[in-house]
């Protein structure tokens, strides 16, 4: 949904780079945390 695979959510998760809430083993992230975070590691070409 997102644009890139579960397995790299996964990896943030675990590298603690993005907050998420641990719901009966099932991660899940704020659509407007994903947001910020990815807006926090976009790069603009010059």
């Amino acid at each position: 949904r997102c644009g890139f695979k579960y397995i790299t959510l996964w990896t943030w998760i675990q590298k603690k780079k993005i907050p998420y809430y641990d719901i009966d083993g099932s991660y899940r992230i704020d659509e407007k945390e994903l947001e910020e975070f990815l807006k926090s590691k976009k790069v603009v070409a010059k």
